[in-house]
């Protein structure tokens, strides 16, 4: 275990957030937000879509040159606009959504104390409105944080979260979308530890596919990686089994039954399955060990995985 007197880790801090910033550009550098919250144009809207039509807005007074997305989704389906009422109601909608939200983050935040409660680099990406970074914080207390957000509304909610929260100076928000200028941009500072819940499952297989390969790149040697989606099992006698107590379920947290056929017609159209072995095959292909689930609560998966070169400890 690596020990630092605080004078040497501050230090250390300051020289890891100054490299990153040098990568930055003029226009970039000139900008400042306020302290801990250092906020780029990098991350597109994770719910947009190809024949989306977009344009952008800043944070804090910042300009930001992504696209904000303004097409409106089809009546029969659920708008996940992150920008405006899903995300503003976004804390509820979740836990309508995903099966034990908060049982899986326990689980998850279980396996980063065991498994990379040492790190000292950390990359969250979606967090959505940041419920879980207090406790990622507290979790690995000598870390630096990159968090990667797509949505300007979202990225405002965890601002807000971290204004009070004791090591928010360890937190840089980054508003831009994982994709290879990203990881470039990033390397060669990897990640001890990436974590990515309830993000894949937006994007259709072959997009997953390649988003799975960066999570994986952005995972430092004996790094771990953290991720969490709607997982369908390949039965569908089995997933139609599943996904008809899930909608009972909804039933029974009083959704109307409009609300809830709006739900069951987002499947294949807004939220797609993530396919278990195909993430084990990415992940050995880019030297990280097979994914391992921690927890399913329905049609809800959890995995851990990690770089090749330590076993992961299942005791």
């Amino acid at each position: 275990m690596r020990s630092f007197t605080p004078a040497r880790q501050a230090t250390k801090r300051a020289a890891r957030v100054n490299g990153f910033r040098k990568k930055r550009s003029k226009s970039e550098t000139e900008l400042e937000p306020e302290k801990c919250h250092h906020v780029m144009s990098i991350f597109d809207h994770i719910n947009q879509r190809k024949s989306s039509n977009t344009e952008s807005k800043g944070i804090a007074g910042v300009d930001q040159t992504g696209q904000q997305l303004h097409n409106k989704q089809k009546k029969t389906m659920p708008e996940l606009n992150f920008e405006g009422q899903y995300g503003i109601s976004y804390r509820t909608n979740i836990r309508h959504s995903v099966p034990g939200y908060d049982v899986l983050h326990e689980i998850a935040l279980a396996a980063i104390h065991t498994e990379a409660s040492q790190a000292n680099r950390v990359l969250v990406v979606g967090p959505g409105p940041g419920e879980q970074l207090p406790a990622l914080l507290e979790a690995c207390p000598n870390a630096e944080f990159t968090v990667l957000e797509p949505s300007q509304q979202m990225l405002s909610f965890c601002r807000d979260v971290l204004a009070s929260v004791p090591g928010r100076d360890r937190c840089v928000l980054i508003q831009k979308e994982l994709n290879q200028e990203t990881v470039e941009r990033l390397h060669p500072i990897s990640s001890d530890l990436v974590v990515c819940h309830n993000v894949l499952h937006l994007f259709e297989p072959k997009k997953q596919e390649s988003l799975m390969r960066l999570l994986a790149q952005c995972t430092a040697p004996n790094g771990v990686l953290l991720l969490s989606g709607y997982s369908e099992p390949s039965d569908q006698n089995a997933t139609q089994q599943i996904m008809e107590i899930g909608l009972q379920r909804l039933r029974d947290r009083h959704l109307k039954n409009d609300q809830v056929e709006a739900i069951r017609n987002t499947r294949n159209k807004v939220v797609f399955s993530i396919d278990p072995h195909c993430l084990s095959t990415v992940l050995t292909s880019e030297e990280l060990t097979p994914a391992l689930q921690l927890y399913q609560g329905l049609l809800s998966k959890l995995w851990v995985s990690r770089r090749q070169g330590a076993e992961i400890n299942v005791s």
